[in-house]
């Protein structure tokens, strides 16, 4: 899709755990917020950023 992004592991990233309320793994953030809480479909990827399929 060609949308810059970066992995973060929760060991490495607990401020953002407690910050966004993150209780599970995977979890999508965009600008500082929660997007899905769950790993999306390509689909779902697709809709939320408005891209083609």
């Amino acid at each position: 899709m060609r949308i810059p992004y970066r992995v973060c592991f929760v060991e490495d990233c607990a401020d953002l755990v407690q910050k966004l309320s993150i209780r599970h793994s995977p979890n999508l953030v965009v600008d500082d917020e929660v997007v899905f809480r769950k790993q999306p479909t390509a689909e779902e990827l697709h809709v939320y950023f408005g891209t083609k399929t």
